[in-house]
């Protein structure tokens, strides 16, 4: 039996100066199958032309300006893979990431999908001045987020992610997904690598993330009071 193809999505928004070295992590993955999908949302700064560059491992998508979820979802839509698993353009998978997760699923099949755990690394002056507010252990930051997910593709359709969250589509799509009754878990292992820099969403658009973030607790409580009065 062959092993299942995965197709890897990374949305990008004038990305192009880490994105050569997130796509790399990618080919990089000990794991075969891969497709590599990358989503150019509307960048002006040559985002998708470093993509390009990789030639056949890569296909790039091009759309106008729809945020990181709308492209991820587009990706999806044309993926093959039976499995689907997220980067951001910024991010980096430590090369055994795929391996390990694969393994663990064909060991699990009952499970729909598996998340591992993220670090953070420092990567410029901005974000080196924070370093030593952040604890060894505090490197750290947790799992629940789209670069440590492999989702099992019938699982996605099922739940797809919901594009009128701009940064929080994460919390979101782990909410209703529990809610669903897919079936996820978490591997107690640094799989993936979130670089901390001067142009990371939460420092340029803070107030925006908090904001979806308050309008999600919202939604999962109206969700909740109309599961109630049913």
């Amino acid at each position: 039996m062959s092993a299942p193809l995965v197709s890897c999505i990374v949305p990008v928004f004038n990305g192009a100066l880490h994105l050569g070295e997130t796509i790399e992590s990618i080919l990089a993955q000990t794991y075969r199958p891969i497709e590599v999908l990358v989503v150019d949302d509307g960048s002006t700064d040559g985002s998708a032309e470093v993509a390009e560059r990789y030639g056949d491992p890569v296909r790039v998508l091009r759309q106008a300006n729809a945020g990181a979820t709308e492209a991820r979802n587009a990706a999806v839509r044309v993926a093959r893979g039976d499995l689907i698993a997220f980067l951001d353009a910024d991010d980096l998978w430590s090369p055994e990431k795929l391996e390990v997760q694969l393994e663990h699923l064909a060991a699990h099949p009952e499970l729909d999908a598996t998340f591992c755990q993220i670090e953070n690394f420092f990567d410029d002056e901005v974000a080196r001045a924070e370093e030593a507010r952040w604890r060894e252990h505090d490197r750290v930051v947790g799992s629940y987020v789209l670069p440590t997910l492999v989702v099992r593709r019938e699982a996605l359709e099922r739940v797809p992610l919901d594009g009128r969250w701009r940064h929080g589509d994460h919390v979101d799509w782990t909410l209703r997904a529990r809610e669903a009754g897919v079936r996820f878990d978490v591997l107690p292992r640094v799989l993936a690598h979130r670089r901390r820099h001067a142009g990371n969403m939460s420092r340029t658009a803070e107030h925006a993330v908090f904001d979806d973030y308050f309008d999600l607790i919202k939604a999962k409580l109206d969700r909740a009071r109309r599961a109630g009065d049913g």
